[in-house]
């Protein structure tokens, strides 16, 4: 699994694992509005004071937990098998479906990518990373740059159609396959 990115470094232990575990539990049970950091250290059995030296806040809680769903996604088939296309819809897909599963994750996305803490800004700077990193994969040198921008712009736009409602997350691969259609 891995490693969460923390407020300050832990001497060792579970415990950031056990408050994104309680977070995740916390937020499926009470939603995004609900979610405290004193519910999740209540939960998993430590103080509100212990919670707050390992995560700063909510948003970097609800962070680390979409942190902790792409981080466990599979790796991206390499970009000589199949169609671009298809390997790129596999990849969104897979993003959209870690999000897309939990409704009350999806209501915490738009606080958590659009919020300003530093802490849940340097998580989501992880995510975007990871994130570019299976794209080169998945695209190796079959698309132009330009091509790629228009694929990654219409990836958002469709994540956003999707939080917003106007748009199921599991059509987000087919709508991936029809805009590389369309750029190719």
């Amino acid at each position: 699994m891995a490693e969460p990115i923390l407020r300050r470094p832990m001497p060792d232990g579970d415990l950031p694992e056990r408050l994104i575990d309680a977070a995740a539990t916390e937020l499926r049970e009470s939603g995004y509005q609900g979610l405290t950091v004193r519910l999740v250290a209540r939960r998993a059995g430590v103080s509100p004071a212990t919670a707050y030296k390992v995560f700063s806040s909510k948003e970097h809680l609800v962070a680390s937990i979409l942190l902790r769903h792409v981080k466990t996604l599979p790796d991206p088939p390499e970009g000589t098998t199949g169609q671009v296309g298809e390997r790129l819809a596999a990849l969104l897909q897979s993003f959209a479906d870690a999000i897309g599963a939990e409704p009350e994750l999806r209501g915490a996305l738009q606080a958590t990518i659009l919020g300003n803490d530093p802490d849940s800004t340097r998580v989501r700077q992880t995510m975007v990373e990871d994130f570019m990193q299976r794209f080169a994969v998945v695209v190796g040198d079959e698309l132009s740059e330009e091509q790629a921008m228009t694929v990654l712009l219409a990836f958002a736009g469709t994540m956003i159609m999707a939080g917003a409602g106007m748009m199921p997350f599991d059509q987000i691969g087919e709508q991936v396959r029809s805009i590389v259609r369309t750029v190719q």
